[in-house]
Parts: structure tokens; sequence; C-alpha cells
């Protein structure tokens, strides 16, 4: 089982950092699972074929393998690459090239999309690189070792051209609230040393407009410690400053962060002595963050850090402490009680709370369950206001305990869903 979660949230955040990952070889045609994911035929379209660069694109979805082969040409002309969306939508392509020979993109420049006699449209466009990752070792049998599409980084002219490997640009288009509904047309302009490709674009843009509040509710980990580690960061403003720029990657793909406010924690201290000492907490660094990233950027979801917790994994546990108390004793539930109920009412005064939740034990074993459920009852207790979140599959014993339960997908039944649904 627990090979299993590690294999789900493996996928989970390779579909995040690609868009959208397709699905195992379970349910795919006997070519598809012969060919394997990056090597899938079913997806892709002919754009043009010169005696040293042939072009293709597909949509977002699908993972582009280095050697997958080249689309088919079609009978009579090729069609442009055509996007629908939206006004306040992002929706990527990938456009792909194959040189028959090693060579290098010099330029990859999009022209204005207009309509019919208007001028341009407000569409933006961004190209992006589709990387490529080796993997060596794959977690399960669903996948073979190989280099597999996955990071997106700024595109950086020149790019290196491989002989008969495919290197997809990752196109975003951007349609902007206020534009017109209708087609609008432009080209991408593709310089390399094997010849230049003018590639035809059409957007269509639906007549609606995607609300600003993101009602599907999302909760991704982003650790700010491993993107300082990735990025080599070590001044404060630069830690800050970067993390902000994956908050607003993330707010543009409408998924929301464990944490906003790394960098804006919400500040608790106890002063008093014995009996008298009280939990004072202070929003100053955390409001402001909040206003931008829940009331500006409309994050959905936001985990709630508890202090003094406790907690684990299927592995091990620990118990709480707060100010030297353990959890258990009298001095600490009264700590505990004082500073969290203070959080509750001020998240509820500024209209937080339905998007806040804990999540403070990770996959809970049976034998875990006394321990999971004393702690819900403790939060419970000191703010009932505040859901609580687990990963873990519904079982009796924890029933009335979890708010939010984060379960394998296979556990998951209509009937189930039904129930968990009434109970609240």
């Amino acid at each position: 089982m627990r090979h299993n979660r590690i294999s789900i949230r493996t996928s989970l955040l390779t579909i995040f950092s690609f868009t959208l990952t397709l699905a195992g070889p379970v349910g795919f045609p006997a070519s598809a699972q012969t060919n394997g994911v990056l090597n899938d035929l079913r997806g892709g379209y002919w754009l043009a074929q010169t005696q040293d660069l042939g072009v293709w694109w597909c949509e977002g979805g699908w993972k582009v393998g280095r050697d997958r082969e080249m689309p088919g040409q079609p009978r009579g002309q090729a069609g442009p690459v055509r996007v629908c969306a939206a006004r306040g939508e992002y929706e990527p392509v990938q456009v792909v090239l194959r040189p028959e020979c090693d060579g290098t993109l010099l330029e990859a420049e999009v022209s204005p999309l207009r309509q019919r006699w208007r001028t341009a449209a407000p569409i933006t466009v961004r190209v992006d690189e589709v990387a490529y990752v080796e993997v060596k070792h794959p977690t399960d049998k669903t996948c073979q070792p190989g280099w597999y599409p996955d990071p997106l980084p700024p595109l950086r002219l020149p790019l290196a051209l491989r002989a008969g490997q495919n290197q997809p640009l990752w196109i975003t288009f951007h349609v902007a609230r206020e534009a017109r509904a209708g087609d609008y047309r432009g080209e991408l302009k593709l310089r390399t040393t094997r010849g230049t490709v003018r590639v035809p674009l059409q957007v269509h843009v639906y007549d609606f407009t995607l609300p600003q509040e993101t009602h599907l509710k999302s909760a991704l980990g982003l650790g700010t410690h491993g993107i300082n580690q990735y990025h080599h960061l070590q001044q404060p403003e630069d830690r800050k400053a970067v993390f902000e720029k994956y908050l607003g990657n993330f707010a543009e793909h409408r998924i929301s962060p464990y944490s906003f406010y790394d960098y804006a924690p919400i500040d608790i201290r106890f002063v008093g002595e014995g009996t008298n000492r009280q939990a004072r907490v202070d929003f100053t660094q955390f409001d402001p963050a909040a206003e931008r990233w829940l009331d500006q950027a409309h994050f959905s979801t936001f985990q709630l850090r508890l202090r003094g917790m406790g907690g684990g994994t299927f592995h091990s546990r620990h118990l709480g402490e707060l100010e030297g108390f353990k959890e258990g004793t009298p001095e600490f539930a009264r700590l505990f009680q004082d500073y969290l109920s203070q959080i509750e009412a001020h998240l509820r005064a500024r209209g937080w709370l339905s998007k806040a939740f804990t999540y403070w034990f990770d996959e809970p074993e049976p034998k875990d369950y006394e321990f999971v459920v004393d702690g819900m009852k403790r939060i419970h207790a000191a703010a009932p206001g505040i859901r609580r979140m687990l990963t873990e599959e519904p079982h009796p014993q924890l029933f009335g305990h979890v708010d939010i339960w984060c379960g394998l997908t296979p556990q998951w039944t209509p009937e189930l869903v039904r129930q968990r649904r009434q109970a609240g």
C-alpha cells in the first residue's frame, strides 16, 4: 500500500509540473501499450517537412518522447495549430521540431493574433522549452527507464537540436478578460540552421469568461527549502522574491500551494508566568500576504501549521510540546486552546477560515488511529471551525474526526463518497 502511495504522489507532482499527464497503460490500445506513454502515436498533427526539418504539434496533455515518430502527412493542406480558450484562460500546446541532422534553433517569434481587419487581440503568447529528465529507476512497472519531458524552463536561444530527436516548445496562450469572442490568426516563425518554417496559429475565444475565483480546490506541496537549494539562494530578499514568483505561477495555473506565508508567519508568543501565561498572536506579517494570495490571487486553500501539535507518519510519531509542557498535561491543553482559538477567530473575521485546513499526521496505519483521533479531538475542542485533513482512506474508527479525506483513488466508490458527504 505504501509503495502505491509513493507512485501516486510522484505522478501528481508530474501532473502539476507539466499541466497534465496521461494515465498509465490501463485501458490503452495494444499499440499504445507496446510503445509506452512516450511513444503513443494517437496524438499529434503534421505541420511541415523540409529536407532537413520536420515540424508537428500536439495538445499540452501529451508526453512527447524524444524518439516518438512524427505524425503522417495529411492529404491536402495541413491545418493550423488550433487553440480554444475562454476569456481569462491559459491554454498550452506543443510545437515539436524534429531535425534530420543536428542543428540549432535561432529564433521563435509569434506574430500578433488578429481578427480580419482588426487590431491585435489582447492575447499574449509565451514560448518555453520542454526539457527532459532521465529516469533511471522507475517507481513501478507502469513506466520504463528513459528520458521524460517534465521541466518547462524559459526558452533560451540558441537551442541545440539533435538529429532524429523531438524537441517540443511549450506555447502558452493567455486570453485577456476583455478579449472579443471569435477566431484570431497569427503565425509562429521558427528560424533554424536547417531552414525557416512559419507555423499558422488559430485561436478561438469562447463567448464567456472564467470566474476569478477557482472553485475546484487543490493543495500542492511547495517547499521553500528545496527552492532555495535549487536556485542557490542565500539572501532573504532573494529567497522571498523567488518564492513569490513560484506563487504567481501557481496562481496563474489556478493551483493552491500548502503555504503562501513561509516568509510572513503568524507570530505566536507566550507571556506571563504559571497559570497566568497567555498567548499573544500577531498577524502583522500574515495579513498582507493573505490579502494578496487569498483575496487577490484567489488561492482556494492553505495549510494551517499548528505549533506544538506533534505528529508523525506510519513510520513513527511524536507527542507535542508547548513552552516546556508536554501534550496531555493541563498546561499544554490551556495554552494550545488559547492560541489556536485566537487564530480561528481572526481567520473567521477576515473571511479566510473556509480556506484553512490542518495536516499534521501523514498516512497513519491502524496502529496509529487512536493517536490520530486524540489529536483530531484536541484540534476540534480548541477551534471547531478549523477543518482537519488526513491522508488516509475512510475507516469507521476515524469517522467523525476527519473533515477532509485524502485517500487512494481505488478506495473511493460513489457510495463511500455519498456517505462521507452526508456526514459533512
